[in-house]
């Protein structure tokens, strides 16, 4: 779904102070063009104030407009609504009835978010308010007098609806034409081919059982008018078009049977949980390892986030009813038929243990023998309270352990053969997955600023140019500021970049890199230029209400990473995502209210790779978060240079490249105007070509990794040609062909190679923690475990399982040999006498132990030894431990070994 555009300052419901004082003749145009435009029969106005109704036709939209132009000091005061469907016949008296409506045009959705409530349970303060002013208002929630009733109304900001939306209505192929701000809710309308009456009330039932909107399914139905005032209650409210669109109509017929599907997917699993044992959801995902607080966010009275098991691009198709205990995927590969898998707790158990796919979870599948096992995990691990006959053991049977006589094939033999195959071979099954990058190099002229600060820059320090090339475009990102825009037909970008530079410490020399820009812009005396890189929420948005626009460069940001892990900084990442995004912002502060209209802040974070890993999360990415930065984490050998001293000739370069920077500063300040940069035809077209075969790329792979950060680097591919043109000496506002392809090779063979690599070694991390659980459950137990005991004390999928087996049987670190007839997992290493006896700390010969360094915390940080000894694994602690022990560690980042004799770091 497109961002909204032609109201970019609608995203939040507006204060008091700024409802508009007369109608909106605009958006009173647009929504009766929209509805109207080429339709026959006539257009409904009413207007009710004080009980009383007036009511209108006109043949047309001109006369609709010119009406109510001409009473507009009336309507202000009055609540003005429009039938949804033109009326075939003018009534001879009264509002249009259903005998009136012939055809129908648009379906219509009124998603409504206020609800009754009593006084007893509100404070006094909120009494007093409601009595006084019949309202009372914080920045979350609403509660509003009428007559004797009390509502509490709790809006979701428009950036978070247009999300649950997006994820509702994407599986059905549909995109809204408008989203109107009713005032306490959302009215959004979708363009249909002409229908009946009874197809339309049909389609509007559907809509209001998936969106959970008011059941608007009467032909002659009124809502509110664009443009008007909502005077319901006396806190008033604006009625405003935030979004609008010119769609084609959808296949009425068609949409009707893909709503029928989801909504009865939704019902089944509704059915399906009445059956919940006594457990209850959430608890059933935090006691899996999914805490809900972490990973799902509230919408409405569900919470969304991404699935469990699979995951989600979107990190929104996982939702959750936790008063009902239901849940639903809204991932396509799941749907069958077009219905969404789902359930209850029974089902989502199933999932989460790798009993069944997830787009199996639906009704008539836990049956017979598998039902059994579903119960009995259902009662030993999650608590339910259930009664299982004692005879059988049912958990041999779920484990599929090794049966002679069965004559089923066991899905662990491959990995048997593959443990002997590997021991008869010295060699090595691992695989080169990271895309090899090579240092940067850049085809931009001479004169460039860009190429003039890098080559500054690599005359002063040896940090990786990479780095300089994130201090150049840093610059110049916020010297642009909102200044400098590009105009595409759903969204105006600007050039704002967020960037990340990794590397180890002292050598990769990324802190000295940043200092060099620092100092550059300090040089230039550019005012204002920075934020504070230290800050919490509050502090950031008091800040950004006075000035909303800065850089927060920050040599150590992985505090910022921590801080946003921390539950008092919750908030702070959605609010961050809206600054990224340009999004005005309210927010109520210890009973103050702060603004911040046209944000426009940049970031550079410098960081390690293990600090960057320690605080992030695939998740972070398919949610959108780490998808809004570039990334460089350059990996190959760089020439090391000692300190020197500076020359006259390193002094001029320096004080030209400042020059040169105060020229585009003032190119930017003295302009009269915003700088529109415009795309060079050829250009243009080039770029399009580029982003289609991506997209396809992307389709025909099904690549989640691309498609997770293509949507935002398509943007920073112009973002990165617009500042190529800002930094030419002789500029013109314009993007050309060469520009364009620069900036698209550069996405192509460095941000996205280096972001994705860095997405693939999160991925690997998360599944080598499962890779030393089982390792260290094998430790525990002398050595060696059945399979079926194994699965008994990891409480993991089947599926992960096998993946963490088959990975440690490549390395060479366990075997898997059948005894007895059941596959029994070993351990390739075994403790001899004298590792177990002879050795103490250092004592003994060295080869069977080592030092490492801890440069990464692990999610266990007590390690059972082979020598039977218990170590401690804190960050940046020295270790003596067994060699054996070490090897992993080592392996998996998480320790570094010792040589002794210098700095370990």
């Amino acid at each position: 779904m497109e961002s909204p555009t032609n109201h970019p300052e609608s995203y939040e419901s507006p204060k008091e102070s700024e409802v508009l004082k007369n109608i909106n003749i605009a958006d009173t145009e647009t929504h009766l063009r929209t509805l109207f435009e080429g339709v026959e029969g006539f257009i409904e106005l009413r207007a009710f104030k004080d009980n009383k109704a007036v009511v209108k036709f006109f043949d047309s939209i001109n006369p609709t407009l010119q009406w109510v132009k001409e009473n507009t000091e009336k309507l202000r005061e009055s609540d003005v609504y429009v039938g949804v469907n033109p009326r075939a016949v003018k009534p001879e008296r009264g509002g249009g009835k259903e005998e009136h409506i012939r055809t129908c045009h648009f379906a219509v959705v009124d998603k409504d978010f206020k609800k009754e409530i009593t006084v007893d349970n509100l404070s006094d303060e909120v009494k007093i308010a409601l009595a006084e002013k019949g309202f009372w208002k914080s920045n979350k929630v609403t509660i509003v007098k009428q007559g004797k009733k009390v509502y509490e109304i709790r809006k979701p900001k428009f950036s978070d609806f247009i999300l649950w939306l997006y994820d509702r209505i994407e599986p059905l192929g549909l995109k809204p034409s408008l989203i109107i701000d009713s005032g306490w809710g959302y009215h959004i309308y979708i363009k249909l081919n002409e229908t009946t009456p009874e197809v339309w009330g049909e389609i509007q039932g559907y809509l209001a059982d998936l969106l959970g909107g008011d059941r608007l399914i009467d032909p002659p139905r009124i809502i509110r008018l664009a443009g008007t005032l909502n005077n319901k209650f006396a806190l008033k409210n604006t009625c405003r078009i935030l979004y609008s669109s010119e769609e084609p109509p959808i296949n009425a017929d068609e949409l009707l049977k893909k709503l029928k599907s989801i909504v009865e997917g939704i019902k089944e699993a509704r059915e399906l949980s009445h059956t919940d044992f006594g457990l209850n959801i959430l608890d059933v995902l935090k006691k899996w390892g999914y805490d809900p607080e972490e990973n799902l966010k509230p919408s409405g009275d569900e919470l969304v986030g991404a699935h469990p098991v699979h995951g989600s691009t979107t990190g929104r198709n996982f939702w959750v009813d936790p008063d009902n205990n239901r849940w639903n995927c809204f991932r396509a590969d799941c749907a069958v038929d077009g219905k969404p898998s789902g359930g209850g707790v029974l089902q989502l158990i199933a999932v989460l243990e790798g009993l069944i796919d997830c787009k199996d979870a639906r009704k008539g599948t836990l049956r017979g023998e598998l039902f059994k096992k579903v119960l009995r995990i259902a009662k030993e691990k999650y608590g339910a309270r259930i009664e299982l006959p004692k005879p059988v053991d049912d958990f041999n049977t779920l484990m599929n352990d090794d049966d002679p006589e069965s004559g089923e094939s066991d899905p662990f033999d491959h990995l048997v053969k593959l443990s002997e195959k590997l021991q008869e071979s010295s060699t090595t099954a691992d695989e080169a997955w990271e895309y090899e990058i090579p240092p940067i190099e850049l085809n931009l002229p001479e004169d460039n600023f860009i190429t003039k600060f890098m080559r500054m820059a690599e005359r002063r320090t040896d940090a990786y140019k990479e780095y300089h090339f994130i201090g150049a475009i840093s610059i110049l990102s916020r010297i642009a500021g909102r200044r400098v825009y590009v105009d595409f037909l759903h969204e105006r970008v600007y050039p704002n970049v967020w960037a990340m530079t990794l590397g180890d410490s002292t050598i990769s020399r990324k802190s000295t890199a940043m200092k060099i820009a620092k100092t550059v812009v300090e040089f230039v005396g550019i005012r204002g230029f920075f934020l504070p890189h230290d800050f919490s929420p509050e502090s950031l948005i008091q800040i950004l209400s006075q000035k909303s626009t800065g850089a927060i460069w920050h040599p150590e940001g992985g505090k910022l990473l921590a801080t946003l892990k921390k539950q008092y900084a919750i908030d702070l990442r959605d609010f961050l995502c809206i600054l990224y995004d340009g999004e005005n912002y309210y927010r109520t502060l210890r009973k103050e209210e702060f603004e911040i209209t046209d944000p426009y802040v940049t970031i550079w974070l410098a960081m390690t790779p293990a600090v960057f890993k320690k605080h992030s999360t695939t998740l972070d990415f398919e949610s959108g978060f780490l998808a809004r930065f570039i990334y460089v984490n350059p990996q190959y050998e760089k020439e090391w240079r000692p300190f020197g001293l500076a020359t006259k000739e390193d002094l001029e370069a320096f004080e030209e490249v400042c020059e040169f920077l105060k020229e585009i500063h003032m190119r930017v300040v003295d302009s009269k105007e915003d700088i529109r940069i415009d795309f060079d035809p050829e250009a243009f077209e080039f770029y399009q070509e580029w982003q289609r075969r991506w997209e396809e790329e992307v389709i025909r792979t099904k690549n989640q990794i691309l498609a997770t950060l293509l949507g935002r680097y398509y943007l920073y591919a112009v973002k990165l040609a617009m500042l190529f043109t800002l930094g030419d000496k002789e500029f013109e506002p314009i993007i050309t062909l060469e520009y364009i392809q620069e900036a698209c090779r550069v996405v192509d063979e460095y941000l996205l190679p280096y972001a994705v690599n860095l997405i693939k070694e999160l991925e690997w991390d998360e599944e080598r923690n499962l890779q030393e659980k089982i390792l260290g459950t094998l430790k525990r137990h002398g050595g060696e475990l059945t399979r079926r005991d194994l699965l008994r004390y990891l409480h993991k999928p089947l599926r992960e399982v096998s993946e963490a087996l088959e990975a440690l049987v490549h390395s060479g670190e366990i075997e898997l040999v059948k005894k007895d007839g059941k596959i029994v997992v070993k351990l390739k290493h075994k403790a001899t006498k004298k590792q177990v006896n002879g050795n103490n700390g250092t004592n003994g010969n060295s080869g069977d132990y080592t030092t490492v360094v801890i440069r990464r915390e692990p999610p266990v940080t007590e390690l059972l030894g082979i020598d039977g000894k218990t170590y401690l694994l804190k960050a940046n602690a020295m270790v003596t431990l067994p060699r054996v022990n070490a090897e992993p560690l080592i392996r998996a980042g998480i320790a570094e070994e010792f040589s002794g004799g210098g700095d370990s770091k």
